[in-house]
């Protein structure tokens, strides 16, 4: 099983792997302030990684618990600094904060085109709206008498027209 998950994650070639940041974001992502781990800091209970000024914050706060899954930690003793996970993020992400701002950016943009679009449906709702209104205030009491009389299957002489039509000429 684990092996599949690699195969798929990874393309490997006789000297570099390839890997597909997408995929492998959510294994160096911060649980507390949901950006790329910085300094990294395990809680040796449940060996869950976080920022060290995340968890630091998160234990100061009284919090003494895994901000994950809720393990108890009795302090920030059993927490330890992990070199190798941050030269892997670094190895990953050369420039973090670049790619953050890249990220963030990519969002607001995102987040621009969704909001044209939901204003864009608001006013063609509005539009269908007023146009409803607008056919249900100029139908005539007439009108609505001969399709009332036709829907009962009766059809009166003067409903039709000279040439068949279904119509009457107007009087």
């Amino acid at each position: 099983m684990a092996r599949d998950l690699l195969c798929h994650l990874w393309h490997v070639s006789p000297t570099l792997i390839y890997v597909k940041l997408e995929e492998i974001r959510k294994e160096v992502q911060c649980p507390i302030c949901l950006g790329i781990i910085k300094k990294t800091r395990t809680v040796m209970g449940c060996l869950h990684r976080f920022c060290r000024h995340c968890i630091d914050k998160s234990m100061r706060l009284g919090n003494n618990e895994c901000p994950a899954c809720r393990a108890h930690c009795a302090s920030r003793r059993s927490l330890r600094d992990d070199p190798n996970f941050d030269a892997l993020i670094s190895a990953l992400y050369p420039d973090i904060d670049k790619f953050e701002q890249e990220e963030l950016s990519f969002s607001e943009e995102e987040k621009s085109r969704n909001k044209m679009i939901q204003d864009s449906i608001a006013k063609t709702f509005h539009r269908q709206s007023e146009s409803v209104g607008k056919r249900s205030i100029t139908k005539s009491p007439a009108m609505s008498n001969v399709r009332k009389s036709r829907k009962r299957g009766s059809c009166a002489t003067s409903d039709v027209g000279p040439t068949g039509t279904g119509f009457a000429p107007p009087p």
